[in-house]
């Protein structure tokens, strides 16, 4: 689609959690929630019908194992900076590129609360543009009671604790 004479593609294609841009704001303290529509786990197709559904899931699923790779990649290199920066003697603490690199090495609290949907829209291989009213509601009283469901058990998801702060939530896949 072109807007403003720039061209644009679903960002699905390229990811549909373009988590880096959150993580890359060190000073960001934030509470993202990540919603994916899309799930990547799901049972083996029978048929070509269900082979074509699950091919969309896989395509617009959560890149979720390489953000969180990232997240941990991230963080470990952060820490690795603020322990070597402790180790410097106090008449280098002034320097200005030591005062730049002690501001990348620390950073604000962040969380990350992921929900994915389970919900069958009994749409199959056009689920990816299938936004009809009907469908959009299901979707959004599904949406709301899994996140209700989150917030009402959270000793139910899981915790993945990347260190300075950082923090993802995971909720079950059934609560």
């Amino acid at each position: 689609m072109e807007i403003d004479g720039e061209y644009y593609w679903d960002g699905g294609i390229m990811s549909n959690t373009p988590l880096q841009y959150v993580l890359e704001d060190f000073r960001m303290n934030a509470l993202v929630v990540q919603v994916d529509l899309f799930s990547g786990p799901g049972e083996m197709p029978r048929n070509l019908d269900q082979a074509q559904e699950r091919a969309k899931d896989i395509q617009y699923r959560s890149k979720q194992r390489l953000s969180h790779a990232r997240i941990r990649e991230l963080e470990d290199l952060r820490g690795a900076l603020a322990r070597l920066l402790a180790k410097l003697p106090r008449t280098l603490q002034s320097d200005p590129e030591v005062k730049k690199l002690t501001e990348v090495s620390q950073r604000e609290p962040l969380s990350i609360v992921h929900l994915v949907n389970r919900h069958d829209t009994k749409s199959s291989d056009f689920k990816d543009y299938e936004f009809s009213r009907a469908t959009v509601e299901d979707l959004w009283r599904a949406g709301h009671d899994d996140a209700r469901n989150a917030m009402t058990h959270p000793e139910r998801c899981s915790i993945t604790d990347f260190g300075n702060g950082v923090r993802a939530y995971e909720a079950p896949d059934t609560i």
